[in-house]
């Protein structure tokens, strides 16, 4: 497939993509740059395309180290990140660095080799975790100083501890990761194309998923009111509209709740080629916030506790 064909075919899909999506040729020349790339390195695609890859988003001295990579899998075969979710530093076009979270995937096409990048902006994800980090410690050093006050106490002091060790537990269980779906659906209604979140998400292996009908799988069809509205959406982006709402499906057998995006794809006369399906699912976001909310609610409570106990054990012991 010529290189201008391969990129005409995935353009609409990768422009609206939530992540920042990034490809280059085996030479490390940007070859795609989406919007949500232009958002999150700060360069348009216009100065991005052409231009070598390491130079706009990768730390000066982990450049060295991407280039043997690329030429190491280029004589090779071999890529020991390609695939694989990392987590690695990236710098804007202010220089300002920051955390993303990465997913390499290498095409081979006529052209060459090619290489996609699945980059997302996790400086949320690692504040959060910063905080739940900040929240066990806080816990612990509540308890170490109530530890000192209780000594007179062991029993009720492990049984405090016990509380505490489960609380910084379920604190540190709790991480965030968002993950988005994406599928290229016919204006029959039949899946031409999903990526492997969608994969995961809806439960099939890609030879089952590709070719199924998008209305009658699982993740909408075990609620007829779900079904229907999915059909409803769907049926008005086939026609032409853009649909974005909010949804509760099933994935992997779980109740989730996803930002759900449909957008038809038309051809130069204005017809309807296709339709892009993408979901970001949501839950785990709202569900980390309301538990955050929950955890200091429940600190306090305790704290209150452990005061209220502190002042009856000194209360006894004095008289």
């Amino acid at each position: 497939m010529p290189e201008q064909h391969f990129l005409s075919e995935h353009a609409a899909i990768v422009e609206l993509a939530l992540d920042a999506v990034v490809s280059m040729d085996s030479h490390g020349l940007v070859q795609a740059w989406n919007s949500m790339a232009e958002t999150s390195f700060g360069w348009s695609k216009e100065e991005a395309i052409g231009e070598v890859l390491a130079n706009l988003i990768i730390p000066e001295e982990s450049r060295t180290s991407h280039f043997a990579g690329l030429a190491h899998f280029l004589s090779t075969g071999e890529g020991p990140i390609l695939g694989k979710r990392l987590e690695v530093e990236a710098i804007h076009r202010n220089g300002q660095r920051f955390p993303i979270e990465l997913a390499i995937s290498p095409h081979r096409r006529e052209t060459g080799v090619y290489f996609t990048a699945f980059i997302r902006d996790i400086r949320e994800r690692k504040l959060a975790e910063k905080t739940l980090e900040d929240t066990a410690l806080e816990l612990d050093q509540r308890v170490r100083q109530r530890t000192a006050e209780l000594e007179a106490n062991n029993k009720q002091l492990e049984l405090a501890e016990q509380d505490a060790r489960k609380g910084r537990q379920e604190l540190q269980d709790y991480i965030d990761s968002m993950t988005t779906l994406n599928a290229k659906v016919s204006v029959e209604g039949i899946v031409m194309l999903a990526n492997k979140a969608a994969q995961i998400g809806s439960g099939l292996p890609t030879e089952q998923l590709i070719g199924s009908k998008f209305l009658q799988m699982e993740w909408c069809s075990f609620d007829p009111d779900v079904q229907l509205r999915v059909a409803d959406a769907f049926d008005r982006a086939r026609n032409g509209q853009t649909i974005m709402y909010e949804e509760s499906v099933v994935l992997q057998g779980v109740a989730t709740t996803i930002s759900f995006n449909l957008v038809p794809i038309k051809d130069a006369d204005g017809k309807v080629q296709y339709v892009v399906a993408e979901g970001r699912d949501i839950s785990e976001r709202k569900a980390v916030e309301d538990e955050l909310r929950e955890k200091t609610l429940l600190l306090e409570s305790s704290n209150r506790e452990l005061e209220a106990f502190s002042y009856s054990v000194s209360h006894d012991l004095r008289g």
